[in-house]
């Protein structure tokens, strides 16, 4: 992949300004009638303006092939939004791309390259003893629609509706996108298997100068129709505007993050992003959980102060503390600030290994490997890891060094091993996390003993009808309502922070850590760069899975009422 060559348009260090960016690819036939141009432009306009107001804090960028037709009209329109990133991706290089145009069009395709962002040429994986230049066009074709797919979140397709019969085609691109399949074959799935994420397909149904043998009919042609909405269960219905839960959830990430480093790569600003808004959420999300269980534990207490002397005041507290607590109970759930702050630190170990990966010069991003299987709601993580993969090895491969840089890799097994284990005066997170697990332990044991003590005086003082003062009859379901709560909630408390699930794991990881740091010592001692890869890919597939691994268990606790 090569960027800015002799048509311009060096990349905007602004294109990322976003640490989380949203990817726009078109797809569409060349041969678009006349009569369906404006209404396709109108529709891309549409699309691309109400993106950018649903989503202020979010970069977008604008991915084209710039073939005729479709590809250039979208591309007319993304270059007049000025909030829109554009990026040109050729199927072969720039010079053999040319080729495919003429007249006119190549003169507007030469003014589109000097007015996008940036240019990148997506050239298909070669097998050993192959060239490009022995690769046939129709497969430079078909893996460039299979690139766009897997690389844009949302799809515009300016398609006729027709059945795929071109490799590379619109409606092959579309049927890949769609469903990860298409009923043509793939001259190329060996050497690059990986299916696209879903994603968002609009579709802006256009007619064309020459429809194919299936559409010759008049009736059958569509004529131009709503925008529609690819729906997971395969079935399209009229859209209205709404890009879905993933842009919410990117433009908010986005929006709680202050990193600014436009000089960056954009792996390691999505890092910093998200370890930062992690901690942050983090934080306000343990305060909100101890405010919910110290104002129902108060509840508790108000009951029995209430049973026990009568006073109204005591009925105000109870009132107080229960909506206290129902309310932040509430606004908790809807809020999600848990499933976020587990989001945004599986997406900062995400961009830590891509880090990793990047600087040792491996092929694959990080969200080829991580969450592949885990639910829709993990997707807008990958999508962000993708784009920012995109960014830092085709758009702005300046960023990443020529040479594998190991060092890096070296210097994040030995911060793993020394963050798990600790040393150095530093305490490890395995042991951390036990101790928090046994110092919960000490403190719900305390709480329930002086519960079941308090408990059996007053069953006993009720039973012999002891002659106790009052003040002690009166003081004793007060303890042991109270010492049960509290108890209740700090185990519900430590089993919400999961510290003893986290000592398990910690302690399974390290000694995998261990034996990665020596091999890579070993691999770089002996100069073999692909040993040392192979040490690094392991280990950052094995720390990916753990974290996917978490993001899961956590994903499946729920903060009840207390």
């Amino acid at each position: 992949m090569r960027i800015g060559l002799a048509y311009g348009g060096g990349m905007d260090s602004a294109l990322g300004d976003s640490p989380a960016l949203l990817t726009v690819g078109v797809t569409g036939h060349r041969d678009i009638w006349a009569g369906s141009v404006d209404t396709f432009r109108s529709a891309v306009e549409r699309i691309l303006t109400t993106l950018v107001e649903a989503a202020p804090h979010t970069s977008v960028i604008f991915i084209s092939g710039l073939a005729e037709g479709v590809d250039q009209e979208a591309a007319e329109v993304a270059v007049s939004i000025p909030t829109v990133r554009v990026l040109a991706a050729c199927p072969m290089t720039l010079q053999e791309y040319r080729n495919d145009f003429e007249g006119t069009a190549l003169a507007r395709f030469d003014d589109l390259v000097s007015r996008c962002d940036g240019v990148v040429e997506v050239l298909p994986r070669v097998a050993d003893g192959q060239t490009h230049d022995q690769v046939d066009r129709d497969t430079h074709y078909q893996h460039f629609g299979r690139w766009l797919a897997r690389n844009c979140q949302i799809l515009i397709a300016g398609w006729d509706g027709s059945s795929p019969e071109l490799i590379g085609g619109t409606a092959d691109n579309v049927y890949f996108k769609a469903e990860g399949l298409s009923p043509l074959p793939s001259a190329h799935a060996a050497l690059d298997p990986t299916p696209p994420d879903p994603g968002l397909i609009i579709w802006n149904p256009v007619q064309r100068q020459h429809p194919p043998t299936t559409l010759r009919d008049k009736d059958q042609v569509r004529d131009p129709a709503p925008t529609c909405l690819f729906r997971v269960d395969g079935e399209w219905s009229e859209w209205f505007g709404d890009f879905g839960k993933d842009l919410q959830t990117i433009d908010a990430f986005n929006a709680e993050s202050t990193v600014q480093d436009g000089e960056s790569q954009q792996t390691r600003r999505l890092f910093e992003a998200a370890d930062q808004v992690a901690s942050l959420l983090q934080a306000r999300y343990r305060r909100v959980l101890k405010s919910i269980m110290v104002s129902g534990v108060l509840a508790l207490a108000a009951i029995d102060a209430l049973q026990a002397t009568g006073r109204s005041v005591f009925a105000i507290v109870l009132i107080a503390m229960l909506t206290i607590s129902a309310s932040l109970w509430f606004w908790l759930r809807r809020s999600r600030l848990s499933e976020r702050f587990q989001q945004a630190r599986a997406l900062a170990e995400g961009a830590r290994i891509q880090l990793v990966w990047l600087a040792a010069g491996l092929n694959q991003g990080a969200a080829d490997s991580f969450l592949a299987s885990q639910g829709s709601q993990v997707e807008w993580i990958r999508a962000a890891l993708r784009s920012a993969w995109l960014v830092d090895t085709k758009v702005d491969p300046e960023s990443r060094s020529n040479e594998p840089d190991f060092e890096v890799g070296l210097e994040w097994l030995d911060e793993q091993v020394s963050y798990f284990s600790g040393g150095h005066g530093r305490t490890g997170a395995i042991r951390r996390a036990w101790l928090k697990h046994r110092s919960m332990r000490r403190r719900a044991t305390a709480f329930f003993s002086v519960a079941v003590v308090a408990l059996i005086l007053n069953m006993a003082s009720i039973i012999f009808a002891l002659p106790w003062d009052s003040w002690l009859m009166e003081a004793l379901p007060l303890m042991w309502s109270v010492g049960l709560g509290i108890g209740i909630a700090i185990v519900s408390y430590s089993e919400l922070m999961g510290f003893s699930q986290l000592g398990q794991r910690y302690s399974l990881t390290v000694p995998y850590l261990r034996q990665g740091r020596d091999d890579l010592w070993n691999a770089v001692a002996n100069d073999s760069i692909a040993a040392a890869q192979g040490v690094l890919r392991a280990a950052g597939t094995e720390a990916l899975r753990e974290a996917g691994d978490w993001l899961v268990l956590h994903s499946q606790r729920q903060v009840r009422p207390v």
